[in-house]
């Protein structure tokens, strides 16, 4: 009974040091994960895109035959503000926890799954695939994944070419589909 209020100083401060250590960390200021089916395979690309509020975009992907990925880049200050003001715009329009496909019985998640903060409490929400969802919802997913495959280039059988020519990753290269200046195709091992 004696070591009773020893062990409660230590245990105070242990909690005190941990708490400094994680209020030293920024948590992610958006986090986008979904399943991506692929155009060559019929294997979907698991992939998780953060963007860290130091404006890095971290990318990790992985298939069931393939070792797990994880490349990142540092947004340019415009390329931060643009994605910033969709995460805003979102956040503002008053989103749902879960967006389901009309008509049908709950998927589970196979679709996709949003994580953000931004100034305030975080944010989870769940997309069925096939679920409508608000434009400011959609804008900021398209223009998050627009900005992830122009910068560090598509996965093994996503879309790559066309009028905004999007690039493959590294070690992978675009087989288009035509023949024309904006001709699109997929991304491919090999040529």
């Amino acid at each position: 009974m004696k070591n009773l209020p020893i062990l409660a100083s230590i245990a105070s401060i242990a909690l005190l040091l941990l708490a400094g250590c994680t209020a030293g960390q920024q948590p992610p200021e958006y986090i986008l994960s979904y399943s991506l089916p692929s155009a060559i395979t019929p294997y979907a690309w698991e992939k998780t895109l953060v963007l860290y509020p130091n404006a890095t975009l971290a990318r990790v992907s992985s298939r069931w035959d393939r070792n797990q990925t994880t490349d990142s880049i540092i947004l340019t200050s415009d390329e931060f503000a643009r994605v910033q003001a969709l995460i805003a715009n979102a956040t503002a329009s008053g989103l749902s926890p879960v967006y389901r496909k009309p008509g049908g019985p709950a998927v589970g998640s196979t679709g996709y799954a949003l994580n953000f903060t931004m100034g305030g409490a975080p944010k989870r929400i769940e997309v069925e695939p096939g679920a409508p969802v608000p434009q400011a919802l959609a804008a900021l997913t398209n223009g998050l994944s627009a900005l992830e495959r122009r910068r560090m280039g598509g996965l093994e059988g996503e879309f790559c070419g066309g009028i905004a020519a999007f690039p493959c990753a590294q070690g992978l290269s675009c087989r288009l589909e035509g023949q024309y200046p904006d001709a699109g195709g997929a991304c491919n091992i090999g040529g």
